[in-house]
């Protein structure tokens, strides 16, 4: 079989990338785009327009656009690693370019380059110190509820209480996200740091952008999963020693068929239990 993506993903992604790079180099440069000539609207007038708006509602079409081409081909190719290579390079520049954006709507100019690159290198370290110190106190929470419950698997409860570590760093971002741009609308000190102090449209536009760069971060795993056709396990239940007992094992889908067009019944996860020997 000859391994090729379809001409509908390559050319999504190829719009996609050219896009992230004119919005990326915006982001960094200083030049204005006045006007853009198109065949179907003609000759049309930016110099009123949000261009950073312009710039993060094209690239989402666009990341759109990618995501379901890809999904829509075979087996064979979500499962190339040459394709899932190139997915995941345009997920990154998607992600890179919206970061950009988002720090641009705040300070245009090419120090926000360095700004952003120390900002990816602080956040995962961020994410990952507040994780285990919110761990540290969901954990003994979710062990104490759990005795009261006469549980007894305590790699459930550990499980468990990671995934509420993780929903608490996730709305301690977005609480910060929200509350840095009511600072640098409202308090005065902090918007007499710009000679031309941010437009509300554009505070706005970074506490979305930099809202959704967050759920991306956090969300990419499972997109990877389902964009590439992999199986995984969930584990509703364990017993004392930690072992599962119950749990759902999703079909891996064989390669011959196509199966996203089988009845769900037929081709969804089935679930399988095991019992101590």
């Amino acid at each position: 079989m000859e391994y090729k993506v379809s001409d509908g993903y390559s050319a999504a992604r190829n719009m996609n990338a050219i896009v992230c790079g004119l919005g990326m180099a915006w982001s960094a440069l200083q030049f204005e785009l006045k006007t853009l000539k198109t065949d179907t609207f003609g000759e049309l007038d930016l110099s009123v327009a949000s261009i950073p708006l312009l710039f993060v509602a094209v690239i989402a079409y666009y990341a759109f656009r990618t995501v379901i081409e890809y999904m829509m081909q075979s087996v064979e190719v979500r499962r190339w690693k040459y394709a899932q290579l190139d997915f995941k390079s345009i997920f990154w520049l998607t992600q890179a370019s919206l970061t950009l954006l988002a720090a641009s709507a705040i300070h245009r100019s090419f120090e926000t380059l360095a700004y952003v690159a120390l900002a990816w290198i602080a956040v995962p370290v961020s994410v990952i110190l507040l994780t285990v110190i919110a761990y540290a106190f969901t954990f003994p929470i979710i062990l104490f509820i759990g005795k009261l419950k006469k549980r007894t698997s305590v790699a459930s409860m550990a499980f468990e209480g990671f995934a509420w570590a993780t929903f608490v760093v996730i709305v301690l971002i977005v609480c910060l996200i929200l509350g840095g741009s009511v600072t640098i609308a409202s308090y005065e000190p902090i918007r007499s740091l710009w000679s031309t102090p941010p437009s509300a449209m554009n505070i706005g536009l970074f506490a979305t952008a930099a809202i959704a760069v967050t759920f991306m971060m956090f969300s990419r795993e499972n997109l990877f999963i389902h964009a590439f056709s992999m199986s995984r396990v969930k584990v509703h239940e364990r017993d004392h020693t930690g072992k599962p007992i119950h749990m759902t094992i999703g079909n891996k889908p064989p390669i011959t068929t196509d199966w996203y067009q089988v009845p769900k019944d037929d081709s969804a996860s089935s679930p399988k239990s095991t019992k101590d020997a």
